[in-house]
């Protein structure tokens, strides 16, 4: 698939895209900084990834404000398709609350979030150019979905929809859209449309050369146990994987020794004794765990509760 098919399925899947922003520190390992739009007018080149086939944008998924640092980190699952602790967490609270508690803001708030990555040149005025290249990550519906895709389709003189790649240096176009609002939930991104850019081809294309090779080499990804880690409560990870651990069979006995007579009534009463013993042991301590996860569910809800207060 060429990038103006990429294109072309994101504008037809534009309206499929769930709303997802938020707030974060950087989880980016490159040395290109993070650009934040102005709450003003902003202008903005789009680069184009090496790789021809592929989106001008990066999805990746989010768990922000997470511990008591609020610290935020890529999701494991969406990103590398490996466990994530939050998400595991989070599963195992819909398993055991009531069906109106599943939905409260506290668990909804555990899902990943999105944003859509894209190296860009600030092309406001020559002092943002000479920054260079950086990296935006956008709000997923507001800035992608509703500003950014929209202006990559448009009509030809046939009156026919055709696919206008606006990251390429010969189209010579910027983006250029206002912000204004500075929280989460009151921001609003308008008036996105294309103007001629500021830049000359060659100078595009020295941007370009900058680039890695792929998204993924900028991206700072966490382990299981640094996020397990600032979340703050461990979570059974063999339980939640499904794992079993069982003993390996002891095979160094010869044939005679595995042998044994057969038990006699007193054997059986002992062996019967043994079992009831260790099944009233299991049975207990069964009735601990539940007490204790109790319990450390209601930490965890009275935690999230506090957070959003």
């Amino acid at each position: 698939m060429s990038r103006t098919g990429s294109i072309r399925k994101n504008y037809d899947n534009r309206d499929k895209k769930p709303y997802y922003s938020t707030d974060r520190k950087s989880m980016f390992k490159s040395s290109f900084p993070e650009w934040k739009p102005e709450e003003d007018i902003n202008f903005i080149k789009i680069l184009p990834p090496k790789a021809d086939d592929i989106y001008f944008g990066f999805e990746m998924w989010i768990h922000w404000q997470v511990g008591d640092d609020e610290d935020a980190f890529l999701c494991p699952k969406k990103t590398n398709g490996e466990d994530c602790p939050i998400c595991l967490y989070q599963a195992q609270l819909m398993k055991e609350l009531d069906e109106d508690e599943k939905w409260t803001k506290e668990i909804t708030s555990l899902f990943p979030q999105a944003r859509m990555v894209y190296f860009i040149v600030d092309t406001k005025d020559d002092d943002t150019i000479e920054k260079g290249v950086q990296i935006y990550p956008a709000p997923y519906t507001k800035v992608d979905k509703e500003g950014i895709i929209p202006l990559c389709v448009v009509i030809n003189e046939d009156r026919e929809e055709t696919e206008f790649d606006i990251s390429l240096p010969e189209n010579m176009k910027d983006v250029t859209f206002t912000r204004k609002g500075k929280k989460q939930y009151d921001t609003v991104y308008s008036g996105f449309k294309l103007v001629k850019s500021t830049l000359t081809i060659d100078e595009v294309k020295g941007f370009i050369e900058q680039l890695p090779e792929n998204f993924n080499d900028i991206l700072d990804c966490p382990s299981y146990e640094e996020i397990e880690s600032a979340f703050g409560l461990k979570s059974d990870r063999g339980r939640d994987r499904g794992e079993r651990e069982e003993k390996p069979r002891d095979t160094s006995r010869d044939r005679s020794d595995r042998e044994e007579k057969s038990p006699t009534k007193r054997d059986r009463g002992e062996r019967e004794e043994k079992t009831d013993r260790k099944e009233r042991d299991t049975s207990d301590r069964e009735d601990d765990e539940r007490t204790d996860r109790k319990k450390e569910l209601k930490e965890r809800l009275e935690k999230l509760k506090n957070r959003d207060k």
